[in-house]
C-alpha cells in the first residue's frame, strides 16, 4: 500500500508540472515559438501523468490493485493523441501551404486601399512555417 509521502510527492509534482505547462504555453502563445509550445505540451503531458499517478495511488490505498494499471492505459491513450497532433504541427510547419482566408481579406482590403490600385485581378500567397509570402 502506498504511504502518504509518495500521495505529496505526486501532488507537489502535479502542481510544479502544471505551472510549467501554463507558463511555457502563455510564452509560446505570445512569441508565438513552435519550440516553447512544444515544450509546453510535454510539460502536460507530464500534469496528465501525475494526475493518473495520484488517482492510481489512491485506489491502491482504497484497495483496487487495478487502479494503477488503467491510469497508465488512459495516459498512454493521451501520450499517443497528443504525439499524433504534435507530429502534424509539425509537418504543416515545413510543408508549403496555403494563407489563412482571413489573411487573404485582409491583403486584398490593403491593396484596394492603395492609391492608384484599380482592381484586384488574383492573389496568391504561400505559407511556410511562420513565414508568409
Amino acid at each position: 500500500m502506498p504511504g502518504n509521502a509518495a500521495l505529496l510527492a505526486t501532488v507537489i509534482s502535479l502542481c510544479f508540472s502544471y505551472l510549467m505547462y501554463d507558463s511555457n504555453k502563455c510564452a509560446g502563445t505570445q512569441l508565438s515559438s513552435p519550440a516553447m509550445l512544444a515544450d509546453a505540451n510535454e510539460s502536460k503531458a507530464d500534469s496528465i501523468t501525475s494526475i493518473a499517478v495520484l488517482l492510481g495511488l489512491i485506489g491502491a490505498k482504497l484497495g483496487y490493485p487495478n487502479a494503477d494499471t488503467v491510469a497508465a492505459v488512459i495516459v498512454s491513450l493521451f501520450i499517443f493523441n497528443m504525439s499524433v497532433e504534435m507530429f502534424l504541427q509539425g509537418i504543416n510547419g515545413l510543408i508549403d501551404m496555403s494563407v489563412d482566408p482571413e489573411i487573404m481579406a485582409e491583403i486584398i482590403t490593403v491593396s484596394k486601399n492603395i492609391e492608384g490600385v484599380m482592381g484586384i485581378k488574383s492573389v496568391k500567397s504561400r505559407q511556410m512555417g511562420k513565414k508568409t509570402g
